[in-house]
């Protein structure tokens, strides 16, 4: 089976995570050293930082930290990637907050046929206010992600894989408490194929999840309750290397998912994804991907690097697509775009609303030594029938290595 730490949303400046995606990505061609420690600034101009109709605008400082390792040793591979930053507000200064992120886990492997990973990953960052229509209060959002992998080959193209996960939402604020839970994850399956060109999968996934706020949000006198979540998938996989400059990776799989409220109705139907990775040229990279998942999925799930994150997500349904680009002008220059559309649709016996919203990313950097990288971004986010945001920033970063 196959799992993804979420990506990073250490920085609630949304525009920048593009930018900081392509300043990792050009350092790392030219590391020399294991070890990585810097520095970075960025200056953010938000023009809806509450995600409503009222549009109050806002400009915002992040000052951080970063540093990092990524050592092999023997068939052993460890790594880790932490960052903290300071987040100041120019207007609404009762929004300040501390953000931070932890990445680290280690690849290992045996001299026969037993390899595998454990990941683990945690954030801290000003959550979306767009979660909660209405609200103005500060509220921070803190996630863990932790994931054990292990693969034994039973023959050169016959394996078996397992996975253990465990994953966890939390919030500050109490208005958005009905989002808060935590999920445990356990997947066993055969992969049969050869890794450079064709592989598929079958796999048996039992996922359970606590959501201890929950609260209907179309019944207006309802109060809190306890929502336990119980979820069944079984997995066809595949990946197909098409050429050597084209990968695929597709899932669908049954699923039936029952809430113990009687409210939240439960689903079952077909869930799946495709993801395409195509390199146009050697300087233009292109992206696509497409999902159809329920929240629970949704909120940890990693669909393009350095995209926008995915925010938690609590509707029965989501069908997320996205495109993404990239093109190395010059070995020094690169430009990004990114474009996302998430329909979703949150029922309950009270009621049901959907959710469409589509974000449009644009990015340039420019790294003019080894140590100095440069960007600017700018995006679009609209949230039909209920706002629209234009975001805008640059930022300045320093790595040793």
């Amino acid at each position: 089976m196959s799992h993804r730490l979420r990506a990073s949303r250490s920085c609630p400046l949304r525009p920048l995570l593009v930018v900081v995606a392509l300043t990792g990505a050009t350092g790392a061609h030219a590391q020399t050293s294991p070890y990585y420690i810097g520095a970075r600034q960025a200056i953010t101009h938000d023009s809806n930082v509450f995600r409503d109709q009222t549009s109050q605008s806002d400009n915002v400082s992040s000052t951080g930290l970063l540093a990092g390792i990524d050592q092999p040793f023997g068939r052993q591979r460890f790594f880790a990637d932490a960052s903290v930053e300071t987040n100041r507000h120019n207007r609404f200064s009762a929004l300040n907050n501390v953000s931070y992120a932890l990445t680290t886990g280690l690849d290992w492997s045996t001299i026969e046929r037993l390899s595998g990973s454990l990941s683990y990953a945690t954030h801290q960052n000003l959550a979306d206010f767009g979660l909660v229509g209405g609200s103005t209060e500060k509220n921070v959002e803190r996630s863990q992600q932790a994931v054990a992998s292990v693969r034994y080959g039973i023959a050169s193209r016959l394996g078996i894989e397992g996975s253990a996960e465990h994953r966890s939402v939390a919030f500050s604020n109490s208005a958005f408490r009905s989002g808060e839970y935590t999920e445990n994850v356990g997947s066993a399956g055969i992969r049969w194929g050869a890794r450079e060109l064709l592989t598929f999968g079958v796999g048996l996934r039992v996922s359970k999840a606590n959501y201890p706020h929950y609260i209907d949000p179309f019944d207006p006198t309802a109060t809190e309750a306890t929502d336990k979540l119980d979820r069944n998938d079984v997995d066809l996989t595949t990946t197909w290397v098409a050429t050597g400059r084209s990968t695929i990776d597709a899932r669908i799989s049954s699923t039936r998912e029952k809430h113990s409220q009687s409210s939240r109705p439960d689903f079952s139907g077909v869930t799946g994804s495709i993801g395409w990775d195509y390199k146009l040229t050697g300087k233009v990279a292109l992206k696509a991907s497409l999902v159809r998942d329920t929240g629970s999925e949704t909120t940890f799930l990693t669909v393009l690097p350095g995209a926008l994150p995915i925010r938690s997500d609590n509707n029965r349904l989501t069908t997320l697509a996205e495109l993404g680009a990239k093109y190395e002008a010059t070995a020094k220059i690169a430009l990004q775009a990114n474009y996302r559309r998430t329909n979703g649709s949150v029922t309950t016996t009270s009621g049901s609303a959907d959710d469409t919203t589509s974000n449009l990313a644009l990015g340039v950097t420019y790294q003019p030594t080894r140590t100095i990288s440069l960007g600017c971004n700018a995006s679009h986010e609209k949230r039909v029938n209920a706002y629209n945001a234009y975001t805008a920033g640059c930022l300045a970063s320093i790595t040793l290595r």
